[in-house]
């Protein structure tokens, strides 16, 4: 999948009869994905994607179940051709939905625009479906419901923020991961016989409810089975923001400075502060069994 990077005042060149997947597809659910193949089944031209380098919140960052590089990594998955990302500034968040329309999809090569039954567009998100309707072929992905409830990033934040992972992994189609470097610690862990590796993450993502969760941690591409904290460490006198850090079962490596991936796949227990360095030591034995036991 080609990645283009462009601004207003440097369009890209113009791709006959294109079809554009159009929404901020954070977390690119499971009804993310099912617009992206609907656009890659009707376009004519070029399918492709657009998506922002920002969030299109007044510029304010937000936590995000998907940084932009991930995006693309999934848009690619879905067979799309291209990933447009549009540098964004205070003049475009100005942008009337026609000067949206005229000055970014019409010279794009826009024929066909894909979007979700919410999708708004414009300042102060003024453009409707039928504003597309007047200028390009327009088609609505459908809904995606799971168990009659609908599937949306804000649920998948909330059910993550619930430490119901598995329900979030359902509606994502796939396991929720954060990616970061792993960074030198205190090594509190090392001390009794459970290292961990200590994750910087590369975005301000959404945490997991604070606990102990399976997991699995990709180092260099390889998974290894993990029991993962997301907390502030309560028995070595506490954090004011939380963690992630993540025990490898097998793995004795050096991973410092690398850049992994967690994935998380069931949630253990809560995080609690217990009396003692043994104490402690013995429920990460517990834990470390749990995660062997699961079916993964």
């Amino acid at each position: 999948m080609d990645i283009v990077r462009f601004s207003l005042n440097a369009l890209p060149p113009r791709e006959e009869g294109l079809g554009l997947a159009l929404g901020f597809f954070d977390g690119v659910h499971l009804g993310h994905q099912a617009l992206f193949r609907a656009c890659a089944l009707e376009s004519r031209g070029p399918s492709a994607v657009l998506f922002l380098d920002s969030c299109p919140f007044k510029g304010e960052e937000k936590e995000c179940l998907t940084p932009l590089e991930e995006k693309c990594r999934l848009a690619a998955s879905m067979r799309l051709d291209k990933a447009y990302i549009l540098e964004t500034d205070s003049r475009f968040f100005s942008l009337s939905p026609k000067e949206f329309i005229d000055s970014v999809l019409a010279p794009l090569g826009t024929e066909l625009v894909v979007v979700g039954e919410d999708y708004r567009f414009g300042k102060g998100a003024s453009g409707t479906i039928e504003d597309l309707r007047a200028h390009f072929k327009t088609i609505v992905a459908p809904t995606v419901l799971q168990d009659a409830e609908k599937i949306s990033t804000t649920r998948i934040k909330e059910l993550l923020k619930e430490g119901n992972v598995e329900q979030a992994a359902s509606m994502l189609g796939r396991p929720y991961e954060i990616a970061g470097k792993v960074i030198h610690g205190k090594e509190l862990g090392r001390t009794i016989g459970f290292p961990t590796a200590n994750l910087a993450p590369s975005a301000r993502y959404v945490l997991p409810k604070e606990g102990i969760y399976a997991g699995l941690t990709y180092v260099r591409g390889i998974p290894h089975l993990s029991i993962v904290n997301v907390g502030k460490n309560p028995t070595f006198g506490g954090l004011d923001e939380p963690l992630v850090e993540s025990h490898m079962l097998d793995f004795d490596g050096d991973c410092y400075d690398a850049t992994v991936y967690i994935a998380f796949l069931r949630r253990g227990r809560d995080e609690r502060k217990f009396a003692s360095k043994e104490e402690l030591a013995d429920q990460l034995a517990k834990d470390s069994a749990w995660a062997r036991s699961l079916e993964l």
